[in-house]
């Protein structure tokens, strides 16, 4: 079964306001007032209404509600779009959302070229044909004890190399090389858990529940998932908390091939946020408190932004924004483009053993270590131990190329996404797709904030120990374990 030719209609009227808004990019210059803040809004409501209004033709994906595309356009519309609601609503909010740069019409820009990048991911998400091949033979299970051994080896690794004095009052940020390949090896070996355990269930004819999906996966690696966790929480850091949320229960989506209904997913990602949201105010409190003692702060005071926007559990996540426009404001006015050298570094980082060469062949200053180091330059001058704001995924591909690399990023990378959304969801997608999609799925909201090449060195590293467990000696055990649930 192949998507019909429909999308051609959608992708020729994407083609169309694409080429609007690049002419506007590129020919007008337009001035900060509420009737263009009114206008980027209504260009919104558009093109996300086309899109999410159009029919799934690929049987098996249509009534998924749970998939990484869908996260990752939540996030990406948190990120840049938020802001301009809140504009919309409070004009005078201007004179805050301006800080560090002098040209409010750069915020106009800006959301036009996160415009750009948004309708180039629909029309590469839209122009994949699926093709699916029915008489392809099913892979053989996966090796859950070996990937279980190695949960409890890089636990225990993990904690021998915890300094936890350090870990809890410095918000799990501020650790050595060894602990951070230590905790790292941890993640992605959990990964690679939920990873086989998905994949073979989803190659049996197995009626799978959730409670179902959480027994077999064995007491070990939900008691080490949950001990890290909790030492996660415990120190204020937030990323592994939401991470490891979305990707169980995107494994047990898979697994079932169940659709989780939307009230379900909305009260779960809003008590989500609000957890999120809370230990990020935890973790900027003075480190000389404990971790019980910034909590009840917490929740004796009121907001700790400047305003009340107008989804304040994403707000945090909203405040993203500002690293475009500092981006859009300084580039290329003040400073060059990196003509790909942001995204070489990402990819050359992500391969095993291979950092070295990044100074070698790159200035190694701080600020030009990648996106997010550049634009926490531009916020705060000097970096000082990196005290970041972080990035965007449209800013990152910004840096390198300008509007052109954001338009051609964003195609490229909702293609991809097609990719991991059809085939991650069939009986027919093998173990690399399955490590793409685990690992995007693990930092969906990550990338919209950051880079959407960020989960490359994870992808590697699950390959690499999934290959390993293929060749691994213990079949009965794995066969033995999922037979008895047929």
């Amino acid at each position: 079964m192949f998507e019909k030719g429909r999308n051609r209609y959608l992708i020729i009227f994407y083609c169309f306001v694409l080429t609007a808004l690049i002419l506007d990019v590129s020919l007008v210059r337009r001035s900060f007032s509420a009737a263009n803040v009114g206008g980027v809004i209504c260009i919104l409501f558009v093109v996300l209404g086309v899109f999410f209004l159009r029919s799934e033709s690929v049987r098996g994906v249509a009534n998924q509600n749970l998939k990484i595309s869908s996260l990752f356009l939540v996030a990406f519309l948190i990120v840049h779009f938020q802001y301009y609601f809140d504009l919309a609503l409070d004009p005078s909010l201007l004179a805050v959302f301006t800080r560090k740069i002098s040209d409010p019409d750069t915020l106009i820009r800006s959301a036009m070229i996160s415009l750009i990048g948004l309708v180039c991911f629909f029309i590469g998400y839209l122009s994949k044909h699926i093709v699916v091949n029915r008489n392809k033979r099913l892979k053989k299970l996966n090796n859950m004890f070996f990937l279980t051994v190695l949960c409890v080896f890089s636990f225990m690794f993990f904690l021998v190399t915890l300094d936890l004095q350090a870990f809890l009052f410095n918000d799990g940020s501020e650790t050595d090389s060894v602990s951070y390949y230590a905790m790292m090896l941890l993640e992605v070996s959990l990964i690679a858990s939920l990873l086989s355990h998905s994949y073979n269930l989803s190659h049996q004819n197995i009626k799978v529940k959730f409670s179902t999906y959480v027994t077999t996966l064995g007491l070990g690696i939900n008691l080490i998932l949950s001990i890290y966790l909790t030492l996660i929480m415990l120190s204020g850091d937030r990323g592994a908390i939401i991470s490891f949320a979305v990707v169980y229960i995107y494994a047990f989506a898979v697994a079932s091939k169940k659709n989780i209904s939307k009230r379900v997913l909305l009260f779960a990602v809003s008590i989500g946020v609000f957890v999120v949201i809370q230990l990020g105010v935890i973790r900027s409190l003075s480190k000389e408190l404990s971790f019980v003692d910034r909590a009840r702060v917490v929740l004796a005071q009121s907001s700790r932004f400047e305003y009340t926007s107008v989804l304040p559990f994403t707000q945090e996540l909203a405040s993203s924004a500002r690293c475009l426009n500092l981006a859009v404001y300084n580039v290329p006015n003040s400073n060059t483009f990196f003509y790909g050298r942001l995204q070489i570094q990402q990819i050359i980082s992500a391969i095993p053993f291979a950092g070295f060469l990044n100074p070698m062949i790159f200035d190694n200053t701080p600020q030009y270590q990648g996106s997010t180091y550049y634009v926490s330059w531009l916020y705060q001058g000097e970096l000082n131990g990196f005290n970041g704001i972080g990035s965007t995924c449209i800013a990152d591909f910004y840096l390198d190329f300008g509007v052109i690399g954001v338009a051609l990023g964003m195609l490229i990378f909702g293609y991809f996404l097609r990719l991991l959304d059809v085939y991650s969801y069939l009986r027919h997608g093998n173990i690399l797709i399955f490590c793409f999609s685990f690992c995007y799925a693990f930092f969906v909201i990550g990338i919209a904030r950051q880079s959407v090449l960020m989960p490359l060195k994870y992808v590697i590293l699950l390959y690499i120990i999934m290959k390993v467990s293929s060749i691994t000696l213990f079949p009965k055990v794995v066969l033995s374990k999922y037979s008895k649930h047929e």
